[in-house]
């Protein structure tokens, strides 16, 4: 029995490799248009005025301030969220990327969410030193 089910997972393991061997190309392509969105992100910091990346800065200092307090989150309810808004983005994008005509939208989607992913951590990061030069 135990046999049965080893062969089982290893008969998985290689679909998965076969799978990604043969869509090399696809895959190299949209991480490229994904770190290519992180990169925008992080230029686009780089390039704010001064009183915007105070407001950032102010921004991101109220909420670490307000979690710190008796602020509380209901978990059940930002999970629910959470699920709901990433399960209808999967089907969206699931359901662009099945057309043709959708498969620009897709590399227009990733490289987006690159580009909030290297903004985020890039004002997070220049927030933090902005306030090691101030001396919070």
């Amino acid at each position: 029995m135990r046999e049965h089910k080893k062969n089982k997972s290893i008969g998985i393991i290689e679909i998965v490799k076969t799978h990604i061997i043969t869509n090399a190309k696809e895959y190299i392509t949209i991480s490229i248009i994904f770190l290519v969105g992180i990169v925008l992100g992080v230029m686009i910091i780089n390039q704010i005025s001064e009183t915007n990346s105070k407001q950032i800065q102010d921004y991101l200092t109220q909420f670490i301030q307000a979690l710190k307090t008796d602020y509380t989150i209901d978990q059940g309810i930002v999970l629910k969220n959470a699920l709901i808004s990433n399960i209808l983005f999967a089907l969206i994008l699931w359901f662009m990327g099945s057309t043709v005509v959708g498969i620009p939208i897709v590399y227009a989607i990733v490289a987006a969410r690159g580009l909030c992913i290297g903004y985020t951590i890039s004002s997070i990061f220049a927030s933090m030193e902005l306030r090691k030069s101030i001396n919070f």
